[in-house]
């Protein structure tokens, strides 16, 4: 079943930890399951990465909101598209650090790249 992906990356405000983004997830996760969106939200102390997938009206409205938290600045999609399949279908949405293997230039993410973070984050164990 063919689904809308949208991939974004921001700029972390200063106070925020990876705890806070683990509580941004839990909190995400109860929205998104009443609206079939799923994905996932990668921390870096400096930047969150994260991937919307469902409907497409529903993620860029999901996505307008997230927009205007105030934990996170610098806002820039990487990659909106539609796809042929959910690859984040297992959470309503989730968190996980930043692989230790990335050390890149998150402001100039292409689409290659953010998924390879993303696709490594997946299968990253919470600690």
């Amino acid at each position: 079943m063919r689904v809308f992906r949208l991939i974004y990356v921001s700029r972390v405000a200063r106070r925020v930890r990876f705890a806070d983004a683990e509580e941004i997830a839990r909190d995400a996760a109860t929205r998104n399951a009443e609206r079939d969106i799923t994905g996932i939200l990668v921390y870096s102390p400096s930047h969150f990465i994260q991937v919307l997938e469902g409907e497409e009206t529903v993620v860029r409205a999901v996505f307008s909101r997230i927009r205007q938290d105030e934990r996170h600045t610098d806002i820039q999609t990487v990659d909106a598209r539609t796809v042929d399949e959910r690859e984040f279908g297992q959470w309503a949405m989730v968190a996980r650090q930043l692989p230790n293997a990335f050390e890149l230039d998150l402001e100039s993410l292409s689409h290659d790249a953010a998924l390879r973070i993303v696709r490594t984050a997946r299968s990253t164990p919470l600690s």
